[in-house]
Formats: structure tokens, C-alpha cells, sequence
């Protein structure tokens, strides 16, 4: 009786954690000043101490969030006092201060983390709160603090290999035997590094509006790049995160890979769910996360700077550098995601308890395939539209 009391007011704070999440998402995204999507982090952040399962001990909870304590002091010192600073030095030091600071509070940077920094036992439905709407938050704060903060290009350059950097960690981490938890957010925290590129190559926009191509190449924009990697990626996650709940029991105990073997033929409908999710991940075509990738890698070709010789447009060697070594890191990822879809489809199944029926998690499931499905069949105008409805 005790633990079913403790198991519902679990449940309680979880859902009420996941709407006050989201919440601040949206007003995050709505907001067009950075400091909205600060506060948001912030807040956010604090209801993962709100998950920790391990109580019996409030110095062992203090200790587990001293790293998250430092990152946020870090992020607030860089973002208030380097951001503002008109001084170009003082400026530097600030990016390099949020950069740190945000990774430290997400586990992203520098060292990709598999699991939450404060929650003892991490259930696969705390992911949403602890990881994914943050995660987006995340994006977000960077994109606006690029937007508004007038970065140069020796700053944009040093986000854009700080998320190659991470992006290509976490393809290195998934190339392992881990569990489906810790996979899970490893493939989450992807969307940052993904997401941080656009804004990159958003921040070279402002910077050089002159040297954009944006009216003659027929490609998007920074902005709608922007939008569609989060929108579809996230989408993408969530597609994963609420399959992979409706398929295990949601306990706190870790789930091997190999738990996920011959799960298409165990259950077609989650298993063709979760197919979809990892193809959109893996960036694999038709589907909607090819599309971004390739006009992502179609942009950093296209002709940024003026030839000192010739005063000609020409290609800049920085973003064709980024373009490849983009492209082999996309590739190492989508190696990763087709090995679990070879566990998925090819491994025999294995024995396990039927998946429990939630009304919530097959709801948001099959919305997510829906607006994947809509984005894949209209991927030129879906970020037009996107945009037009936030403005």
C-alpha cells in the first residue's frame, strides 16, 4: 500500500513537472528576448531536484547537484554580465561561459552524458521533463542569445565546433551496448548540437547579409533550418521516448538494448512507431529529417565570402570544413540508428510483458507521426508556415 502511494504521488509530480515544462517551452519560444528562455532553463532545471529519488539523504542530493549549481552560476555570470558586455573580450568570455554553462546543466558539454545529473534512478517518462523540453529550452536561449547578441565569427565558429564536438561523442557513445534509457537521452541531446548549427549559420546571416543567397538558391534560411531541426526532431524524440514507455513497464529499473530485439514482430504498431522515430533521427529519406540535412549541407556550399583577388563571390573554406565533417559525423549517427533498427527488426524476439495501454502516450504517438508525416510531404513551406504562425 505504502509503495503504490509512493508510486502515485511519483506519477503526480511527474505530470505536474511535464505541464509547468511545458509551459515555460512555449513561452520560451514565443518570447523574442533571451533572458525568456533563461528563466525558462532555470526553472526547468529545478524541477529535475524535484525527481530525485534517492531522499533518505539530503547531503547526498546537495552533492549530486553541485555540478548543476556551478553550471548555473556560470551560465548567469555569462549571460548577464558577458553577453551585455560591450567589450569584444569581455563578449568572448561570456559565450565561452554560457557554452559551458548550459552544457554543465544538461550534461551535453563537455563530456555527453547517459543519464540525469540528479535523478538516482531515471525512468524512461522523466526523460521528457529532465532532458528533452530542456533540451529545446536550450536551443532556443542559444539561438536568441546569437540572434540579439551580435556575435562575431570567431564566436559563431566556436559553438559551431563545440556541437560537432558533442555530436560526434554522442555517435561515438551509441556505437556501445547501452541501456534503452540511457540511449534514449543520448540521442536527445543530439538535437542541441543539430539545432546550434542553424543558428550558426543564422548568426553568419546577420553577420554578412550582404553574401546571403537566400532569394536566388531557394534554400532556408538560418531561421527556418532553425525551426524545422527542432520541430522535427523533437517531434522525432518524442515519437521514441513515449513508444519505448508504452512498451516497458515504467519502473525505475534500466532496460538492456537487447530488450528491444525482434520488437516489430512482438508489436507491429510500436515497432513501426519507434521504425519511424529512428528513420527520422537517422536522417534517412523520404522522411522529413533527410530534408533539413540536406539543405543544411546545401547551404555550406554555397558561395559566403568575396575573393580578395577576383572580388567574385566563392565558397568559404570554414563552412565547406563544416559541411564535411558534418556530413561524416551525420553519417556515424545514422550507422548507430540503423544497427538498432537491426535489433528491432532482424534479432529474434524475446519474451516480455505485454505493453501496458496508455490513452496519453498513444495519443501523443500517433499526433507526432501525423505532423512528422505532414512536414515529410511539404518540407520547402512547412518552416514558412511555422514562422508565419509564431510571428
Amino acid at each position: 500500500m505504502v509503495q503504490e502511494s509512493l508510486g502515485f504521488n511519483i506519477r503526480m509530480e511527474t505530470n505536474v513537472l511535464f505541464v509547468i515544462s511545458l509551459i515555460l517551452l512555449i513561452i520560451a519560444a514565443s518570447g523574442p528576448v533571451p533572458w525568456l528562455a533563461w528563466g525558462a532553463l532555470q526553472l526547468a532545471v529545478l524541477g529535475q531536484f524535484v525527481l530525485d529519488r534517492d531522499r533518505t539523504s539530503l547531503k547526498k542530493s546537495l552533492r549530486r547537484g553541485t555540478p548543476q549549481l556551478v553550471a548555473s552560476i556560470l551560465l548567469a555570470v555569462g549571460f548577464w554580465v558577458g553577453l551585455e558586455s560591450a567589450d569584444r573580450w569581455i563578449h568572448q568570455i561570456g559565450v565561452i561561459l554560457t557554452i559551458v554553462g548550459v552544457g554543465g546543466l544538461l550534461g551535453w558539454f563537455p563530456l555527453p552524458q547517459g543519464r540525469g545529473r540528479n535523478v538516482v534512478n531515471e525512468r524512461l517518462s522523466d526523460q521528457l521533463v529532465t532532458t528533452l523540453i530542456p533540451v529545446a529550452i536550450v536551443a532556443l536561449l542559444l539561438y536568441r542569445c546569437v540572434q540579439q547578441g551580435n556575435w562575431s565569427e570567431a564566436e559563431l565558429a566556436m559553438l559551431a565546433v563545440v556541437s560537432l564536438f558533442t555530436l560526434a561523442l554522442c555517435g561515438v557513445r551509441l556505437m556501445g551496448e547501452l541501456t534503452v534509457e540511457r540511449r534514449c537521452r543520448l540521442s536527445m541531446l543530439t538535437i542541441l548540437s543539430n539545432a546550434n548549427l542553424a543558428s550558426v549559420l543564422s548568426g553568419w546571416e546577420l553577420l554578412h547579409p550582404d553574401r546571403a543567397w537566400l532569394a536566388t538558391s531557394n534554400l532556408p534560411s538560418g531561421q527556418e533550418l532553425f525551426c524545422s531541426i527542432l520541430v522535427v526532431e523533437t517531434l522525432a524524440a518524442l515519437v521514441i521516448l513515449m513508444s519505448f514507455c508504452t512498451l516497458f513497464r515504467d519502473t525505475e529499473s534500466s532496460h538492456p538494448e537487447s530488450s528491444l530485439s525482434g520488437i516489430f514482430r512482438r508489436n507491429s504498431i510500436i515497432g513501426g512507431s519507434l521504425l519511424f522515430g529512428v528513420f527520422t533521427l537517422a536522417g534517412l529519406p523520404p522522411l522529413a529529417g533527410a530534408w533539413w540535412r540536406f539543405a543544411f549541407l546545401s547551404s555550406m556550399l554555397l558561395p559566403q565570402e568575396r575573393s580578395v583577388v577576383t572580388t567574385l563571390p566563392e565558397p568559404h573554406p570554414g563552412f565547406i570544413t563544416l559541411g564535411i565533417t558534418y556530413a561524416a559525423i551525420t553519417l556515424i549517427v545514422a550507422l548507430v540508428h540503423l544497427r538498432l533498427i537491426r535489433v528491432m527488426t532482424l534479432d529474434p524476439p524475446m519474451d516480455s510483458p505485454h505493453p501496458k495501454k496508455s490513452p496519453t502516450h498513444s495519443t501523443l504517438i500517433y499526433v507526432c507521426l501525423i505532423l512528422l508525416m505532414l512536414v515529410s510531404f511539404m518540407p520547402v513551406a512547412f518552416p514558412t508556415i511555422l514562422l508565419s504562425l509564431l510571428s
